[in-house]
């Protein structure tokens, strides 16, 4: 009787092996599993994607408007100054700061984003010029140096470095050879341009700042 109860309790020590059939997940667990895994991937990956371009259209929109609003208040200042209407300066004024100080940053941290430091360095210098006219209009110092040196870094400088970027860029799909016209057909008015105005800057006097 003892060597019996001794070789039952040592059969009951062993471990009992696992089946190999599998007991299926139930639904419940499945579809917690999957709504996890869904939004993880959604607050993982696709919703900072949706953000981002959320922001670069944001921006786009942004700096249109802006752009429209300055635009449209420095034609209405040349309005008041051709019809001797009062309030001229001021809205001069206040179109090109608008044109400065809100289109032209925004546009430029766009164009760095998109890896046109070219374009974004031209659109400094634009902004500078703009500057230097609206002092000049408002009998300020500095106006003829603001003017001078960004006329001369733009024709000397940036548009050469435009020349030298699109003849270097190769086409593709996104970037096409009647894009690739375009810019070049865009820096040739604009050389002809800076250059006429360069040809109008007094040479012999040259501000220094």
């Amino acid at each position: 009787m003892a060597e019996w109860l001794k070789a039952h309790a040592w059969k009951a020590c062993l471990l009992e092996r696992v089946t190999r059939v599998r007991i299926p997940v139930s639904p419940q667990k499945r579809s917690r599993a999957h709504a996890e895994f869904g939004l993880r991937f959604f607050y993982g990956h696709a919703l900072p994607c949706i953000e981002m371009k959320g922001m670069q259209r944001l921006n786009s929109k942004m700096s249109i408007w802006i752009g429209m609003a300055s635009a449209s208040t420095i034609l209405l200042g040349c309005v008041f100054k051709a019809l001797h209407l009062q309030g001229a300066a001021f809205v001069f004024i206040a179109g090109m700061s608008l044109f400065c100080f809100g289109f032209i940053p925004v546009l430029m941290v766009d164009l760095f984003k998109k890896g046109r430091v070219v374009l974004a360095m031209g659109s400094f210098f634009s902004s500078s010029l703009i500057l230097g006219s609206l002092f000049k209009v408002m009998h300020w110092p500095y106006a003829n140096f603001l003017i001078s040196w960004s006329v001369s870094i733009i024709l000397f400088g940036i548009l050469p470095l435009h020349f030298l970027k699109t003849y270097g860029t190769k086409t593709s799909e996104v970037y096409t050879q009647e894009a690739k016209l375009r810019d070049v057909f865009l820096g040739i008015l604009l050389m002809a341009f800076f250059a006429a105005w360069y040809l109008l800057l007094d040479l012999s006097r040259i501000p220094s700042p």
